[in-house]
This record gives C-alpha cells, structure tokens and sequence, in this order.
C-alpha cells in the first residue's frame, strides 16, 4: 500500500519491529519500533542505495509528506547528474568549492599512468602542466570552471591564447586533454555532470583541419633529386633515415630508434621486428603494445642497411646520434628538419611519406588496402578482426615493399 498523505501517515502504529511503508517514486516513510520510541523518518532509495532523509513532523527543521517528496527529487536528479551516491548529497556543495584544477589534473594523470606509454604520459604532463597551465591558476576552483558558471568562456580564451592565432591543432589537442581531465573530475565528483567546459563545439570557426603536408607521385623526382644533393649539408645518418622512410612508410618516431637485433627471419623472410612499446607505432599500452610491426627487407633496404653500418660501425642503433645528448639515436625531428631545410618546409613532413605510400600503392601498384594496411602498422579498428585475425602476410606485403621501392630507384633514389 503506497502511503499518499498525512492522514495515512499518522495512522501507521508503532510495532514491536521496525517497518517501513512506500510513498512513491523510491520515498519511503520508517516507523521505528515501540522499543525505540516509534519515531518516523522519510528515507529514499535510488539503484539499491538508501539515504536518510529527515524526521517526519511539524517543526521547522522536520518534514511533512510535501517536504520530504521535494527534497527527494532533488537528491534523485543530482544522483543521475553525478552518477554518485545519495549519500555524498549533503556535502555536494563542499566538494565543488573545496576540489581545483590542480586536483583534477594530478588525478587523471595517476588515473591514466597504467593505460598509456611513457612517451604519451610525459606529452600529457607536459601539455596540462606547462602549455595550459602557463594561462590558468593551477589553484582555480573547478567549481568556477563548470559551464554554467562561466567556465567555458575561460577555457576557451585559453585555447585561443594556446592557438596564438596559428596553432590550431595544438589547440584541439590541448581542449581533447582538458576534456579527459574535466571528464574525470565529474566522474569523481568534484564537478556537477553536464558542466565539462571543453566539450567539443559543432562547429568550428576560423580554421580547418589540416592533414599532414604530403605530395603527389608526380613531385617525386623532385623530392628525391633534393634529398641526394643535400644542400643544407646535413649528416648521412639523417639522409639515410629519411630515405629510410620513404622506402618503408614507418613513423620518423619508430624508424630512428630501429636497433641491429630486430633483423630477424621470419618464416623465411628477412625482418626487421620493431616491438609493440616503440614510440612511433603507436599502440595502445595494455591493448595492442603486444603485437610487434615486421619490415620486410628488400634489395633497396638492404643496401641502405650496409650503408649505414659501414658508416657508424659496431652500434646498438641502425641510426645512432653523432653529436645530440639528448638521445642515443638519431632525433626523431632530424628527419622533418631535413625536409624543411632541403626546400620542402610546409609542403612535405616525414609523416607525409606514409601518404606517399598509400596513395602509391593503390593508384598505381594497385595493391589491395589490407596489404597496404598491414604495411602502414595500422591495427585493425574491427575488434573482432583485432582479436583473431593474427596474418601478417608477409611475402604479400614484400612483394609490394619491393615494386614500392624499385619505384623509387627508377625516379632517382641513391642508395
């Protein structure tokens, strides 16, 4: 029997046991025991979870019927807001005022720490805690930062201020991370649910998204031609690398860090197995870090390797530094510097070598696009191809290496 106003109320006796009577929507009305006095209290229960709500009675600080439903509709809408305990309803305006940005950023990186490579996790830490951070008070209030109380004028004037009228994808890249850590911060409760001020605005003004600067086959004799003449004078390793990844399609990020020990054989084929943790490859930490990339060796590659160790010698790197402290191969920049200082700054980067190939080999090799897929690193967005399918077809993926490369040969590249 559902308990409907304070008549019904006040009927319902004291028992020698505790007994509660439903009011509707998850309020409930609790006479406690003779025992205990028979006092009555409203409670609330939302997904399995109970919270006390007040005493049922005629002063100020108690509740009636009317009361007790109203207060219980709030507690309901702020639970689905926040996704948190009824409970933690009474200290929600604590939270909010008390929790910064500080706070919120130093959890999400702890929160994310286990899931992400190091290389991601410094570039994250470096972003909110230097590139954001150098226009905003770490100690601002997140509760000033919620979308209804003007947050997201002050995080968008700080992107613009991050863009600087030119650094756009920097911008987008910065808002993703804001996003994340606001995201967390509501899913622990420090902001309310619906405020997240970085959310993504349906439609951007004053700039496009650019892709990364490639150029067609037709340029390529071109390119090449500016590659072997090196008229900035740049060491052979970073030649060597940039024609390195130009025969392969492989990120500057891995291709620098190639090490002597991964030119493995691999069902008959000569390798070189670079590991899933190579920054570069981009796999997931935990996911996808597992699965190794496989390079196929062909003619061309081969003789760019005996290059290489004829020039450096007895090294753990196929591309080691000759003069940068910073890493023991060669700086993954080295590469795009390069192609900016050789005539092709905001026409090519190295990254754009990868396009190259694609475009490359479907329009002209007429490869099909899983080769071509397999080749890039790519992992398979269809997640039951990502769980089972384990084919590297590799004489496939060789066969289009070697066309790929003699290509290159027959435009003018010196190996």
């Amino acid at each position: 029997m559902t308990i409907n106003t304070l008549t019904e109320i006040k009927s319902l006796e004291p028992r020698e046991k505790m007994y509660n009577r439903g009011c509707g929507d998850g309020l409930y009305i609790k006479v406690e025991s003779i025992r205990r006095g028979g006092n009555k209290f409203f409670t609330g229960e939302f997904k399995r979870k109970y919270v006390y709500i007040g005493k049922c009675g005629s002063s100020p600080k108690d509740y009636d019927l009317k009361k007790a439903k109203n207060e219980w509709f709030k507690i309901k809408q702020w639970c689905i807001e926040t996704n948190l305990h009824p409970k933690e309803y009474k200290n929600r305006n604590k939270a909010s005022l008390t929790y910064t940005l500080r706070n919120a950023i130093d959890g999400f990186l702890e929160d994310i720490a286990p899931t992400i490579k190091e290389t991601t996790l410094k570039e994250y830490c470096y972003k909110l805690n230097s590139t954001i951070l150098e226009h905003i008070d770490e100690d601002t209030k997140l509760n000033d930062l919620e979308w209804d109380n003007g947050g997201r004028i002050k995080i968008k004037n700080i992107l613009n201020k991050i863009a600087n009228g030119r650094k756009y994808e920097l911008r987008e890249r910065c808002r993703k991370l804001l996003h994340q850590t606001f995201k967390f911060a509501i899913g622990e409760g420090y902001m309310r649910r619906g405020q997240n001020p970085a959310e993504k605005e349906r439609r951007e003004v004053g700039h496009r998204i650019i892709h990364h600067k490639s150029i067609s086959w037709s340029s390529i004799p071109d390119l090449i031609n500016s590659i072997n003449y090196n008229k900035c004078n740049a060491e052979i390793n970073t030649i060597l690398c940039t024609k390195f990844t130009l025969l392969t399609a492989l990120r500057s990020g891995a291709a620098t860090r190639l090490r002597w020990e991964w030119i493995k054989e691999v069902n008959g084929i000569e390798c070189i197995v670079i590991p899933g943790t190579t920054p570069g490859l981009k796999r997931r930490k935990g996911t996808s870090d597992h699965i190794p990339h496989y390079v196929p060796i062909t003619k061309e590659i081969g003789l760019l390797l005996a290059k290489s160790k004829e020039i450096n010698g007895e090294h753990d790197y196929i591309f080691p530094a000759w003069r940068s402290k910073k890493y023991p191969h060669l700086n993954p920049e080295a590469p795009n510097k390069f192609l900016g200082n050789i005539g092709y700054k905001n026409k090519l980067v190295a990254h754009g070598c990868r396009s190259i190939f694609m475009t490359t080999s479907r329009e002209i090799l007429k490869f099909p696009h899983r080769i071509i897929d397999l080749q890039l690193g790519h992992i398979p967005g269809n997640k039951v191809d990502a769980a089972y399918d384990r084919s590297q077809m590799l004489e496939e993926r060789k066969d289009l290496l070697e066309k790929f490369n003699s290509l290159l040969v027959e435009a003018g590249l010196e190996l």
